[in-house]
């Protein structure tokens, strides 16, 4: 009883988050970039009003400093996003969820062409971070992380960040005929008729859905391919900088214990 109630309201949240979505634009739009509210999040506006907005694909990097805390790290990526778009003309393409329930537009945002998420990403002050059903720049997003790392920009060149950082867990698709949930890589996913989309496999848990078979097989794939080790100052390993999509030899080993993956001595 509990999984079938758990899953009427994960439906009827959807619902409501539909009918809130269908007041969000979706063509591209124009509009102005007023400010930054952090790394990831801005306001712009869109003809006569104005949009919170929010980047799909990535997130700004959690790194909790034992002495610091994190926000210097989060100052720090504000600081780059603005001096990327504030004050600028850009392009908002929705995504195919076009808010988040908070009400902010899920948009990819491009000033001069360009796709300021991979911008982010590129420069070494945004992870990735996917929730679904928005998609569509995953591996490339990824691609451009592997090289982030690889080359040590950004927040990458801070050694206590190889140390601290752990990364974004990505989003599920849930079946409501099996009741269980796939990770955004796995190509199963892909033979259901119809899915739900949750911002984390802990969001699907509550709602009555359980791991599918090769659930933690992808969860532990993706965790291997953007935790990228390397000892600060050292020359960065051939074998990490043509990583791209595949895991680097020299990323830690981890093990799933109680629902979560911890590193193996």
């Amino acid at each position: 009883m509990k999984t079938l109630l758990g899953v009427l309201l994960a439906h009827l949240t959807l619902l409501a988050l539909a009918a809130h979505a269908a007041e969000a634009p979706r063509r591209p739009v124009p509009g102005v970039v007023v400010r930054v509210l952090d790394g990831e999040t801005l306001e712009v506006l869109v003809g006569d009003r104005l949009e919170t907005v929010r980047h799909i694909g990535i997130r700004t990097l959690l790194i909790e400093h034992p002495v610091t805390g994190s926000e210097r790290y989060r100052h720090w990526a504000t600081a780059v996003h603005a001096r990327l778009v504030e004050g600028e003309d850009v392009i908002l393409q929705p995504g195919i969820a076009a808010r988040d329930a908070a009400g902010r537009l899920l948009a990819s945002v491009r000033v001069h062409g360009r796709l300021v998420s991979a911008e982010l990403v590129r420069s070494g002050f945004a992870e990735v971070m996917t929730t679904p059903p928005n998609v569509g720049d995953r591996g490339v997003l990824l691609a451009l992380q592997a090289r982030a790392q690889a080359d040590r920009a950004g927040f990458w060149a801070d050694a206590d960040v190889y140390r601290l950082y752990r990364p974004a867990r990505s989003g599920v698709l849930a079946s409501p005929r099996t009741l269980s949930f796939f990770h955004v890589d796995d190509e199963k996913s892909g033979l259901e008729e119809r899915l739900e989309s949750f911002e984390s496999p802990e969001a699907a848990i509550r709602a009555g859905y359980v791991p599918s078979f090769d659930y933690r097989i992808h969860e532990e794939r993706d965790w291997r391919t953007r935790v990228v080790v390397t000892v600060p100052g050292a020359p960065v390993p051939a074998a990490v900088r043509a990583a791209v999509l595949q895991p680097s030899p020299a990323a830690p080993r981890h093990t799933w214990r109680g629902g979560v993956f911890v590193p193996v001595n």
